[in-house]
């Protein structure tokens, strides 16, 4: 596969924005999709961020493999990152934002306390389209400060929201990179919706993802299928087909294989899933 080139006029403006800004907040949240920590953390962004603090948010953990996440984790502190799994949907370790945040920034709560000053700490929160940014700040406050939606590029400007009585939170769109080098790091956005489904061809993220889950999730696949074994992709459109009764005229309804099979990867039907394996990707 080519590298992929996407990058649309409004992120180039986010960046910029989120450049601007940074001197104006305390700690940067870089939300990433806990199914893909690494092909959801956008290098990019680090180049912009510098010496600020930063707490990585692992959202969508009940999502994730566990084991793959707790490799991540330490991947990431190791780098000096603050880490954190949470889930906005299911409201997991969501309370722990605000304590930990105050935590890493406990020296600029006391230099502030100690020169008599009293203003509120800020934060930005930073992450590619569709990782859950807004929902982890409704979830948050507690009501619906942002708008949310499950397809990419929901957020549309930077916007101030109060999470807590001592904290102002600086939301952002979403920014992906110019383009993707490593093919499993585009498949791995597209199979999980982070990117509009119309970026790469479907039926090859499909064929890419069955062949993924025979790897590494055989179990989960078969059992949710039905299959014996995995023989090949052609297969596996036919078996789905079948069982999902996706075949009229004894033609396929590819389109809606596709459908079905990407709803059921990314709503848990197939049980939890880590797309970026540790052990391929870390030497990248």
């Amino acid at each position: 596969m080519a590298n992929i080139q996407w990058f649309p006029g409004h992120m180039q403006k986010t960046k910029r924005e989120i450049t601007e800004n940074l001197k104006l907040v305390n700690i940067v949240y870089v939300v990433v999709d806990a199914r893909l920590p690494y092909s959801s953390f956008n290098p990019m962004l680090f180049d912009v961020i510098k010496n600020k603090p930063v707490l990585v948010l692992f959202n969508k953990a009940k999502l994730a493999d566990e084991n793959e996440t707790k490799k991540w984790t330490k991947y990431y502190n190791d780098k000096g990152y603050y880490t954190l799994d949470v889930d906005a949907i299911t409201g997991y370790n969501m309370n722990k934002i605000v304590g930990v945040t105050k935590e890493i920034l406990a020296p600029v709560i006391e230099k502030n306390k100690a020169r008599g000053i009293n203003i509120n700490l800020r934060a930005m929160i930073i992450g590619i389209p569709n990782v859950g940014k807004s929902t982890i700040i409704n979830k948050i406050v507690k009501k619906k400060a942002t708008n949310v939606g499950d397809k990419p590029g929901v957020t549309k400007s930077l916007q101030w929201v109060k999470i807590s009585n001592d904290i102002d939170l600086l939301d952002t769109p979403g920014v992906l990179w110019p383009k993707f080098d490593d093919e499993k790091i585009g498949m791995s956005l597209a199979l999980s919706g982070a990117i509009k489904d119309d970026i790469l061809p479907i039926d090859d993220v499909c064929i890419y993802g069955f062949e993924f889950l025979s790897k590494y999730y055989s179990r989960a696949f078969y059992e949710r299928y039905k299959f014996s074994e995995y023989i090949d992709f052609n297969q596996a459109y036919y078996d789905i087909a079948k069982l999902r009764g996706c075949i009229k005229n004894n033609e396929i309804d590819y389109e809606k294989v596709n459908r079905l099979f990407l709803h059921d990867l990314r709503n848990e039907l197939l049980g939890r899933i880590t797309f970026d394996r540790y052990d391929e990707l870390v030497s990248i």
